[in-house]
């Protein structure tokens, strides 16, 4: 019993403040390049603090399509057809493990490996993230990672009868 009571208070669960963070994700297309902000996503990243340093040991991020929101009406509607969203109205993001991480004093640099899925679709990725622990208690993370829609079996958007093309290549902020 003792030794599970250590084990729980070694390990934190950090939650997303929607307040402080931010999520976005750009493109480019025929006419011009774009922007959309994510407005709606929740997750978590389990923190374990053991003799070797900080390390991850779970998290999780969902998004939601239908908050996508580019200014521009007509593209939106656009996007969230492209992603089925009727069908598939979440994105999820699952942690799997840890490739490569290098820790100093509260600074976290690493390459983590997770299960991605859009529109029903799942690929496994790594993503490069850097963050950094407050005095707070509060953990700030960064990373960009940058792929095709057709991965996930997305036609990209078009408009004008497809006189306007998104490009394939997008990348989340």
């Amino acid at each position: 019993f003792l030794f599970i009571n250590i084990l729980a208070q070694a390990q934190n669960r950090y939650k997303v403040d929607k307040e402080q963070s931010q999520l976005s994700i750009t493109g480019t297309s025929t006419l011009h390049d774009w922007e959309i902000e994510v407005n709606e996503y929740h997750g978590y990243i389990d923190i374990l603090e053991s003799k070797k340093g900080l390390e991850i040991n779970g998290g999780k991020l969902s998004i939601e399509v239908e908050s996508f929101k580019s200014g521009k009406g007509g593209m939106d509607k656009k996007v969230y057809e492209a992603m089925e969203h009727e069908d598939h109205p979440l994105i999820y993001f699952e942690y799997k493990n840890t490739i490569k991480q290098t820790t100093e004093d509260r600074d976290l640099n690493m390459i983590i490996n997770g299960d991605l899925t859009i529109a029903g679709v799942t690929r496994n990725i790594e993503v490069e993230i850097n963050g950094t622990f407050s005095s707070e208690k509060t953990l700030q993370f960064e990373g960009v990672k940058g792929f095709k829609m057709t991965t996930f079996n997305i036609e990209p958007p078009s408009a004008m009868f497809g006189t306007i093309k998104s490009g394939d290549k997008i990348t989340v902020d």
